[in-house]
């Protein structure tokens, strides 16, 4: 009888210590996890403190990629100055920065997306209204090209 006490003993403070070492490296991920969360809300914090120069950071690095032709790189700062602030560069320039490289990634449909939506933003913008139609007359949609481009004329 004693043994089977003395066994029982000895597995629960298996379990203890298994339990102990499980609680010290699970409290030090949270620690981590606490860590990294509190560095990104300040890191915000301080972007949006700084957020005027955001717009000359911004046109800076796309001419920059624009020039060394990395569209990928172009495409995601556009995207997340979007996400960052809707407010902070004026949304029928992001939208035509997105869709100059998605039409130059032969991302066709992506590209009229935003070409839509730069005509929804501002509807008199003949640039946007011009490209759209040479990119339907290019891929062949005919109708569609000389219905955007009666709208211009």
């Amino acid at each position: 009888m004693s043994t089977n006490i003395l066994f029982f003993r000895l597995y629960l403070l298996a379990i203890l210590i298994f339990l102990l070492i499980f609680c010290f490296f699970l409290s030090k991920q949270l620690l981590i996890l606490l860590n990294t969360n509190l560095s990104l809300l300040f890191i915000v914090r301080d972007l949006k403190k700084r957020y005027s120069s955001i717009r000359y950071t911004y046109e800076n690095l796309f001419s920059f990629y624009l020039l060394r032709e990395n569209l990928f790189l172009s495409i995601v700062l556009s995207e997340f100055v979007i996400d960052l602030n809707k407010n902070l560069i004026q949304k029928d320039v992001l939208y035509g920065c997105l869709a100059y490289c998605y039409y130059q990634k032969s991302f066709y449909t992506i590209a009229e997306y935003y070409y839509l939506k730069i005509l929804y933003v501002s509807p008199l913008d003949e640039k946007a209204t011009s490209t759209l139609g040479a990119m339907y007359y290019n891929l062949g949609y005919k109708k569609k090209a000389y219905s955007i481009l009666n709208v211009i004329s």
